[in-house]
């Protein structure tokens, strides 16, 4: 991010929300519970 640049915090509905298909992240249940065990 550049020196000087800000965010800007929207507000949505959750409905609103949606997957984006193109992200690569999707693990199975085996593996969803090691990164909840990791991060516990």
């Amino acid at each position: 991010m550049e020196s000087g640049s800000s965010l800007t915090i929207r507000r949505v509905p959750l409905d609103a929300l949606h997957q984006d298909a193109a992200n690569a992240r999707i693990h199975d249940e085996r593996n969803l519970g090691v990164i909840k065990g990791s991060l516990a």
